[in-house]
């Protein structure tokens, strides 16, 4: 019985093997055919133009989905990159822009100098800047009061009581308070009015003829390097935001703006019910055109010589149709193989039912005889007991009639 059941494991096995072997070849098959339906001489009669119709809309559908997966997913690994390249950009341009302000701000000296000797020799500067010039002049002079003051107030400290050096003090602290703010307002006055030149390549030039060389030179080439640096990086960032628009809006068109891994996720499911039904309506194809031709045996229905599966009148497709006998044939015997091993195993436990059923009979029976033998002991014991039970009553019921005859006793 053991092996029977180990037998029964095998085949099954073996059974759900070729099953599965049978249903990817009907899905192969049933491909093959729906991609011949382009051709419609070769195909006639085969499948319905439905079926076809219905195939080609799946694959498209297919196809589409697949290419949305992969642009959505280049796309979005694009924006990464850009947004990554944004930030660091952005952390770059402040960076130059500090720089640049920096360095006009150290050239403008030069220029406040040759400003305060000469300011016609830079009216081409524009309106603007030369403005920007005239108040850097006057916050410099401002500087130099506060600073004159200040060195005042040094001097005079060693001459002052403890209260006056107090006083002194405190007035430093005010000066110094105000002399750097006087200085940071000078280098942003400066700044404004010399970086509209420097980006001007045309000004830029002018200031280079009344700058030729020394230490203004050198501080008007760090500053226009410092100038185009930015100038460079503004471009890119332009180019950057167009390139981002573009990624943007490709995402955009396949409904990926918002969340566009969510997005791959709901197409990859889409196609994979694309898939499933490609499966079945390839699968289904191939077992229903075998069906025209073949029983579930795989025996041919065209009838022929021999066994009855001879193919040479299937058509265009009789070596499709002689590998799905063959694996319909190897189902049909696993699984005859398989009912006959269970109908031993079902004959086998009803033998042993039989066996114990007729046991049970035997030991039925011969308790019977045992109890019938008793019954009849019993029977003649109870015939018995009636006898002497009579010869009892008989007895007493002559006691009783004597003992009537006597007088009573007191």
């Amino acid at each position: 019985m053991d092996s029977y059941r180990k037998n029964i494991q095998s085949l099954s096995l073996s059974l759900d093997e070729k099953r599965d072997s049978l249903s990817v070849f009907y899905r192969q098959f049933g491909a093959r055919m729906l991609e011949d339906s382009v051709n419609p001489s070769r195909m006639a009669g085969a499948l319905s133009e439905e079926r076809s119709d219905s195939w080609r809309s799946l694959m498209s559908s297919r196809e589409s989905d697949t290419c949305a997966v992969l642009e959505i997913r280049t796309a979005a690994n694009r924006l990464q990159e850009l947004l990554q390249f944004k930030k660091e950009l952005e952390k770059t341009r402040m960076e130059d822009r500090t720089a640049s302000m920096r360095s006009a701000s150290v050239f403008g000296r030069f220029v406040l100098d040759h400003y305060s000797a000469d300011p016609a020799s830079l009216d081409f500067i524009g309106e603007a800047s030369r403005a920007a010039l005239e108040k850097a002049s006057l916050c410099r002079s401002e500087i130099a009061v506060l600073l004159e003051k200040q060195e005042q107030n040094q001097l005079e400290n060693g001459d002052n009581g403890f209260i006056g050096k107090i006083f002194l003090q405190l007035k430093n602290t005010s000066l110094s308070s105000a002399i750097k703010q006087q200085q940071m307002r000078l280098e942003g006055l400066l700044t404004d009015a010399l970086l509209p030149v420097l980006r001007d390549e045309g000004l830029t030039i002018r200031l280079r003829q009344l700058y030729p060389s020394g230490e203004s030179a050198a501080a008007l080439d760090k500053a226009a390097q410092s100038v185009q640096r930015e100038r460079d990086l503004e471009e890119r960032a332009v180019t950057l935001e167009s390139d981002l628009a573009q990624v943007r809006e490709t995402l955009k068109g396949y409904e990926a703006a918002d969340n566009s891994s969510r997005r791959m996720d709901d197409l990859r499911t889409r196609i994979r019910e694309t898939d499933r039904k490609i499966d079945s309506l390839t699968g289904l194809s191939a077992r229903e055109y075998s069906d025209k031709f073949l029983d579930e045996d795989g025996r041919s229905l065209l009838g022929g010589s021999g066994d009855g599966s001879g193919f040479s009148d299937m058509g265009e497709y009789a070596h499709q149709l002689e590998q799905v006998s063959r694996y319909r044939m190897e189902i049909s015997v696993i699984r005859r193989k398989i009912e006959i091993l269970e109908n031993s195993l079902k004959i086998d436990s009803l033998d042993k039912n039989i066996a114990s059923f007729e046991k049970s009979v035997h030991e039925y029976e011969r308790k019977i005889i045992h109890y019938q033998e008793m019954i009849q002991g019993l029977s003649s014991s109870i015939a018995d007991a009636k006898k002497d039970r009579a010869v009892c009553i008989e007895r007493k019921t002559g006691l009783e009639e004597e003992l009537e005859k006597f007088p009573p006793v007191t």
